[in-house]
């Protein structure tokens, strides 16, 4: 539990988020998926050239404008799209299960294709 109020103020930090909008700007995938990893957000699914292997499913929901509010505070401070943002804390609700890239019967069928 430390670690993660730990981690939730260095994301608080303006000099943190100064950083993290540099590397965004100048860094590679690789050093992205690497830092997503160390900021706890879900892998993202392997790609094919620019595409992901994975289709993504939509969601159209309505919630209360205090909760948008901190959404959308947070992914921008985290510099994410809200799809990103809504995936990680389904993910995070959920415990972060396996996702669908990660399960052996979802790789199979990918390979297939």
């Amino acid at each position: 539990m430390k670690h993660d109020e730990e981690l939730e103020d260095l994301k608080r930090n303006p000099k943190f988020q100064e950083l993290m909008e540099f590397i965004r700007e100048h860094a590679s995938d690789e050093v992205m998926d690497l830092l997503d990893q160390l900021i706890l957000l879900p892998p993202k699914p392997p790609k094919i050239g620019k595409k992901y292997v994975v289709q993504k499913q939509g969601v159209n929901a309505m919630i209360d404008p205090a909760l948008m509010d901190l959404l959308e505070e947070t992914r921008q401070s985290m510099g994410i799209s809200m799809s990103r943002m809504v995936e990680c804390c389904v993910w995070e609700y959920f415990q972060r299960p396996a996702l669908s890239f990660e399960r052996p019967e979802e790789k199979d069928e990918a390979e297939k294709t």
